[in-house]
């Protein structure tokens, strides 16, 4: 899995190095590793594989632009590309959200900060929107140490959109930064504040294989992959 690295454009700007790709090639090892996989799993052993069965629908343009407009954001090149060429249903856990349900929640997670006297808003700044920050939350948590304070993140936040969440009275989020330096990068929150950039998910619920830890924090599309090779090895483990 690539690491997520920096470049800097003619506006001085700093920019994700896929923003302004069209990841021909990532999404064309996707849609392999995403067939192999519904080939494999017949009988659904992948966590959530029974609520998705692996078949995803493509939005049309339209749906996209008017999911933007009601959120106020432009969605990372990267996603868009891949929301074109795969779409919301079968992925991590029991699957990415459709739009819909994405604006559903957006909506319920800046109610749920009005209550505690916050506003928050996914055009704003991510809180760690900065790639050495990152790092830093991602080397705490593997080494099962507490955050730095000064990296506290409360929940909800800013500058983040959910694609996935589980859970009732303790809620946790996969959500996507759309804007900034750490455009496209993947993230796990939770209503405890707890925050790290998203690990390689699930296979099975045993994750029979092991897998080299990924390079935190991964670009949507690497985090993807990363399920889908996680999935795939567990499914081909010697029983």
């Amino acid at each position: 899995v690539g690491v997520f690295t920096f470049m800097r454009v003619g506006t001085g700007k700093t920019r994700s190095r896929f923003e302004f790709g069209t990841m021909k090639k990532e999404l064309a090892e996707i849609k392999d590793k995403l067939g192999l996989l519904k080939r494999l799993d017949k009988r659904f052993q992948i966590v959530g594989a029974n609520q998705h069965h692996y078949y995803s629908y493509v939005p049309d343009e339209v749906e996209v632009e008017v999911f933007e407009k009601a959120i106020d954001i432009k969605l990372p090149n990267t996603f868009r590309d891949f929301l074109r060429e795969i779409g919301y249903g079968a992925g991590p856990y029991d699957g990415l959200w459709t739009l819909e349900q994405i604006r559903d929640e957006q909506n319920y997670l800046q109610l749920e900060a009005l209550r505690a006297n916050r506003s928050i808003s996914p055009n704003k700044p991510f809180p760690l929107d900065d790639e050495k920050q990152a790092r830093k939350v991602a080397e705490a948590w593997q080494d099962w140490k507490q955050t730095p304070s000064s990296l506290y993140v409360q929940s909800p936040a800013n500058g983040c959109i959910p694609l996935h969440g589980s859970g009732t009275d303790s809620k946790s989020w996969i959500f996507l930064v759309p804007a900034g330096t750490m455009t496209g990068s993947i993230w796990h929150g939770s209503s405890r504040s707890d925050w790290l950039p998203a690990s390689r998910p699930l296979g099975t619920l045993s994750q029979k294989a092991v897998l080299p830890l990924v390079k935190a924090p991964l670009q949507f599309h690497e985090w993807y992959l990363s399920w889908l090779e996680q999935a795939i090895a567990d499914i081909n483990y010697p029983a």
